[in-house]
C-alpha cells in the first residue's frame, strides 16, 4: 500500500473511532480517547499528504517521456561464485562486502536446508547498507545453498569480496555471466 493509501487509511479508521467513542454511553472520559485517535487521525492525514509540493493537477509520477530518458539502475553482469565443503564456521573478510571499505555493521544472511541451517554474518558499511540492501530493496548481498555433491555454494555481487572469501575459506572462485 502507499504512503497515502495509508495514511488515508489511518484517517479514516480514527475517524471512525472517535464516532464510536462519542456513541459509547458506558465510557466515564471519553475525551482522552478521542484526543488520542484524534491525534492519529491528523498523523494519518499529514502521512497521506506530506511533501505534495506539485498542485492537485500536476501528477507526482514522472511522464513516459521522463521514465525513458533517466537512467535506470543496471543489473550487475555477473555473479561471484564460491564452493567450499560444508562447515560450522566460514571465515568472513572485515570489509564491506559493496566497497571492500571499512565495515560497520552486520547482515545476518541465513539458508536453511532439510536439517542444516547456517547464517553467514555479511559485512556492511552504513553507506552501502542503506543504499543497496535495505528493508525496501529486499536484495540479499550473499545468496547460498547446498548442491547435490552437499558442497556449499555462496553467491557474492562484489568479484573483490568473493575472491577475498575464496582465499580465506581455500575455496573454488567462478564467475557466472546473468
Amino acid at each position: 500500500m502507499r504512503k497515502r493509501s495509508t495514511g488515508l487509511a489511518i484517517a479514516v479508521f480514527c475517524l471512525l473511532g472517535i464516532v464510536g467513542v462519542s456513541e459509547q454511553k458506558t465510557l466515564k472520559d471519553p475525551a482522552p480517547l478521542k484526543l488520542i485517535l484524534g491525534l492519529g487521525g491528523a498523523a494519518g492525514l499529514v502521512l497521506a499528504f506530506r511533501g505534495r509540493g506539485k498542485s492537485s493537477t500536476e501528477s507526482n509520477r514522472p511522464s513516459s517521456a521522463e521514465k525513458a530518458a533517466a537512467p535506470s539502475k543496471p543489473l550487475r553482469p555477473s555473479l561471484f561464485l564460491v564452493k567450499l565443503p560444508k562447515r560450522d564456521h566460514y571465515a568472513v573478510p572485515q570489509v564491506c562486502c559493496s566497497c571492500l571499505g571499512a565495515a560497520d555493521t552486520i547482515w545476518p544472511a541465513t539458508h536453511r536446508s532439510g536439517s542444516w541451517r547456517y547464517t553467514l554474518d555479511v559485512p556492511f558499511c552504513a553507506k552501502c547498507r542503506k543504499a543497496e540492501y535495505s528493508l525496501w530493496n529486499l536484495r540479499e548481498p550473499v545468496s547460498f545453498y547446498l548442491d547435490q555433491t552437499d558442497q556449499v555454494v555462496f553467491g557474492f555481487d562484489n568479484p573483490g569480496f568473493a575472491r577475498k572469501f575464496s582465499e580465506m575459506n581455500g575455496g573454488a572462485f567462478s564467475e557466472v555471466k546473468r
